[in-house]
């Protein structure tokens, strides 16, 4: 009897509960993990006979009542079902996991393989595709797939080329035409043994004709084709059913509903036809544009059809308009397409964009991905980003290049010498925009986008900022309200990932180890998944036999079990001990190499060997599979590693924050030695971007994230089991307060302090008077600590300095000391400083005020305006200056040396005048040697002549 859509709910609703069935799911996902191809290693827990059966069932119902449940609210019309739609789309993803389990690491079945292909079906139905897309790349291959089944295997895979030749291949044979077809059809004596009989042969046909007729009206955009096409794939179901044939009636419905839902979540529905605001009289551009994108996107060796969840919101909004946007996806959702698309929409313009990345090596993959997907429409994609200052080719590329890729450093340079090459840019994109606090870099940072947003010409250009850390709360509304202006629009944000991720703890006990999954509603567990192996040879200790042994241990696992694998050090220093350790294992043969066969590793050896020795742990540990990865290795051993760690080659990798929370490199589990730095548990922020690496999109079924602990001590494991909570419960956000603000009460502070406690309003009247801008004095403060403090006064006013010089900007350099604020004033008008005071206690807010306002008054009564200029130029404060200032008479000599060197080709002589050049900058502190950049002692010299 057929249900209504309540009653659908309601049985949805109970059976994907987490409690259903005694946990049926969380016992088969339980098994799944640990048996081998279908049996259970010895002193397993003891699993019902008919479990399997039981998920199967499970996973088929489900979908079934998802389905009807679809169904049923398009014939009811009722507008309001988003949430109606979410329930179905839980059903099938919930199915999806009954499914899998049921079959992964199962004994070989003749039906194996289908219900795996239903699995992926079912994910790609609840909005995740790329999950889809894994669990049916080990299986197309299989040879119990009939034609039907493996066409909606390639449509998963999107593997459109297949599935074009096989409807080519298969209309074209002689067994579908009409007289063979009959004369089957009337044969008294089938073969049993045909592969495809007529009734195959014709559903398999009807199929494979409607799916490449859908695939068409989805790549041209025709809705009325897509219609007759999907009522051919209805016609295909109805005589499934007719003929009693399970298989092809299943794949006949979900293939019905997997193109109703690509068509309405693919690029070509998406995308507009008419030009975006801006371009509307560049209609013949825009079109070549668009349809030159989509092609480009098709004929990828994974075509890429359709937008995903995460950004099927958004698309509207960024070809409704020009307004700036602020993006919040998790790690691998999605935010380069969209950064991609706001790119493509600003091209329409003809205009040009600037991507912004906070570091070379994530600059360099962004390059290199807007390379590939915009160079093929004729545009070019330039970088600038490297050694710290502009040249004449930096400049170049920056005024011509249709897209510039960027750090933040190196455009900051650009402007200040010359704001003018913003003039013709139409959209800044700010990656990994959560770059806001205390520090020197995040202070300018903030400077500079507080710079662009009150450019005269701000109005005329899009900001589209995007981070997969932002937190939530009034600091992301300020923040989003700060790039915004202000629009209640501003933000899109999702918490939707291609891969779903697991968090667990493998806790050691006595002699065995047991993996508990800790988060999420069905919590699975194995109670032997690591066994002690007993010591032989002189080694005396069972293994493993301590923390970072465990850790070894687990990652071996998890590679035998067919995952990659990315152990994070919270700190460098416990990285390389990893080598020696694993090499040790190795020796006592309690390890295996993870090498797989026939990679080539002789660069990085042969690179590594020049910088270490042949010998070096680092390089024998690479021999056995292993990544070795942390920021202080030499630059060319560390670029041939991650070429390595790119291309798949290595299974195993240990690596320093720098790796973890930098480049754009994922593993299938990510296992934490430890979860503190020093003394310090990790900030949420930093968490989540290295969990963020867990789970590959369109290469895992799901993501790990796993903390062993060895702590035999049971206090001690406690704490580490709440500080594990703590984490994957947290919010996972950073914190958006500005730095000038928290440089301010720094200062504040420190002042407050030597004052003594009391009333706040003397010590705003002392603010108004103007401080004395020296280490103010505490009583009996210890000589470390004066010297901490000194050095920490010193840090925060030449912060303070910077930002305020930043945001002046170019214009007030000749001004009297009371303009000079009122600019300040004016250039801070709904920043964020100012938004976040708002929010502060008045007497608090008006000290931070006074503070600064203090600070310009100081700064331009004891400077010259060429002096300020070249701090301006240089990014530098007032002291660094000052610094400057005594040997800028020498290096300007100097300058004019090498000129005159240079016009007598006298090299040697310009070489050695070059060289006491960069003797007297860097023996100066606020150059240090490391930098090996003369640029700011450059830009301040030339501010000082001019």
């Amino acid at each position: 009897m057929s249900r209504d859509a309540r009653a659908l709910l309601n049985d949805l609703d109970a059976a994907t509960d987490a409690g259903f069935r005694s946990r049926l799911l969380a016992r088969g996902q339980a098994q799944s993990m640990i048996r081998r191809e279908g049996v259970l290693p010895h002193g397993s827990p003891e699993f019902s006979p008919f479990l399997d059966a039981d998920l199967l069932n499970y996973g088929y119902a489900l979908l079934a009542d998802g389905l009807d449940l679809l169904e049923q609210l398009e014939v009811d019309g009722n507008d309001e079902t988003t949430s109606q739609i979410e329930v179905a789309r839980l059903a099938f993803i919930q199915g999806s996991y009954a499914l899998e389990a049921a079959t992964r690491n199962a004994a070989d079945a003749p039906d194996k393989m289908f219900h795996r292909l239903i699995a992926g079906a079912a994910s790609h139905l609840g909005g995740y595709a790329a999950r889809a897309f894994s669990l049916m790349e080990g299986s197309r291959e299989s040879s119990q797939m009939t034609p039907m089944e493996l066409t909606l295997a390639d449509l998963i895979l999107r593997n459109l080329d297949a599935i074009e030749e096989r409807t080519r291949l298969l209309r074209s044979s002689v067994e579908v035409s009409d007289g063979s077809l009959l004369t089957s059809l009337s044969d008294d004596d089938p073969h049993e043994d045909d592969a495809l009989g007529p009734i195959a042969l014709l559903l398999s046909e009807n199929y494979l004709s409607s799916v490449s007729s859908g695939l068409f009206a989805i790549e041209v955009g025709d809705r009325e084709l897509l219609a007759s096409a999907m009522e051919n794939v209805a016609l295909g179901e109805r005589a499934s059913m007719d003929v009693s044939a399970p298989g092809p009636w299943w794949v006949y419905r979900l293939t019905r509903r997997m193109l109703g839902d690509l068509f309405d979540t693919s690029i070509n529905s998406n995308v507009p036809v008419d030009p975006p605001i801006g371009g509307e009289g560049e209609v013949t551009r825009w079109r070549y544009l668009r349809r030159t994108f989509i092609e480009n996107l098709l004929a990828r060796g994974r075509s890429e059809i359709d937008l995903w969840p995460s950004q099927i919101h958004v698309v509207g909004r960024v070809f409704a308009d020009a307004r700036d946007l602020v993006v919040a996806l998790p790690t691998s959702a999605g935010k380069t397409r969209i950064a991609e698309l706001a790119i493509l929409a600003c091209l329409a313009q003809g205009r040009r964009t600037v991507y912004v990345t906070p570091l070379r090596a994530l600059s360099a993959q962004t390059e290199q991905v807007l390379t590939k997907t915009f160079s093929p429409l004729g545009v070019r994609v330039s970088s600038l980003y490297g050694s710290a200052g502009i040249s004449d080719v930096d400049d170049d590329a920056l005024r011509s290049s249709e897209i510039v890729v960027a750090t933040p450093e190196k455009l900051d340079f650009a402007l200040r010498s010359d704001p003018s090459v913003l003039d013709d840019v139409g959209l800044v994109v700010l990656d990994e925009g959560h770059m806001i606090g205390a520090s020197e870099r995040e202070v300018r940072y903030e400077a500079q986008i507080q710079r662009l947003l009150r450019r005269p010409d701000a109005s005329t250009r899009r900001i589209v900022c995007l981070s997969a850390v932002f937190p939530s709360g009034t600091d992301l509304e300020d923040f989003v309200a700060w790039i915004t202006d202000d629009d209640p629009q501003g933000l899109h944000q999702e918490t939707w990932r291609p891969t779903l991720q697991r968090f667990g703890l493998v806790e050691w006990i006595g002699d065995h180890a047991r993996l508990a999954i800790t988060l999420g509603s069905d919590q699975p567990f194995i109670p032997r998944y690591l066994e002690a192996i007993r010591p032989a040879g002189r080694r005396r200790r069972q293994f493993p036999a301590d923390q970072r042994e465990l850790v070894i241990a687990t990652a071996w696992r998890l590679v035998e079990e067919g995952q990659t694998v990315l152990v994070f050090c919270p700190q460098r220093n416990s990285v390389e001990p990893y080598a020696r350790e694993i090499i040790g294992l190795h020796r006592q043969g309690l390890i295996a190499t993870v090498l797989p066969d026939l990679v080539d590793l002789s660069g990085a050896l042969v690179v590594g060997a020049e910088w270490f020795g042949a010998d070096h742990p680092i390089l024998k540990c690479l021999e056995l599979g292993v990544a070795i990865h942390h920021g202080a290795l030499p630059g060319p051993f560390r670029r041939e590693v991650e070429k390595l760690l790119h291309d798949g080659k290595l299974k195993v990798t240990i690596a320093s924050p720098t790796l973890a929370q930098g480049l754009n490199l994922s593993a299938s589990a990510v296992l934490f030695h430890g979860l503190k730095r020093g003394r310090e548990l990790l900030k949420g922020s930093d968490f989540s971007n290295v969990i963020g690496r867990a789970g590959r999109a369109f290469v895992d079924t799901e993501g790990l994230v796993l903390y062993p602990i060895f702590e035999p001590r049971p206090y001690q494991r406690e704490q580490l089991r709440r500080d594990w909570l703590q984490l994957t419960q947290g919010d996972g956000g950073k914190a958006l307060d500005s730095g000038l603000i928290q440089v301010g009460l720094s200062l504040l502070a420190r002042m407050h302090t030597s004052r003594g406690s009391g009333p706040i309003e003397p010590f705003l009247n002392y603010l108004t008077g103007g401080p004395d801008w020296n280490l103010p004095v505490l009583q009996q403060e210890s000589a470390a600590d004066h010297a901490t403090a000194a050095a920490r006064w010193k840090s925060d006013l030449s912060l303070l300095d910077i930002g305020i010089l930043s945001i002046i900007g170019d214009g007030a350099y000749d001004a009297d000391p009371d303009a000079a604020t009122q600019v300040l004033s004016d250039a801070l008008v709904d920043s964020l400083w100012e938004r976040q005071l708002n929010r502060r206690a008045s007497d608090i807010a008006t000290a931070v005020r006074q503070l600064v306002t203090g600070r310009v008054r100081h700064l331009w009564r004891t400077s010259t305006p060429s002096q300020r200029r070249g701090w301006y130029l240089a990014g530098l404060g007032a002291a660094a200056g000052t610094s400057l200032s005594a040997i800028s008479g020498h290096v300007i000599d100097l300058m004019n040396q090498v000129e005159l060197d240079l016009d007598n080709d006298d090299h040697v002589g310009a070489s050695d005048r070059l060289v006491e050049i960069a003797d007297a900058v860097f023996s100066l502190d606020i150059f240090p040697l490391k930098s090996r950049s003369t640029t700011g002692a450059t830009c301040f010299v030339i501010g000082s002549k001019d």
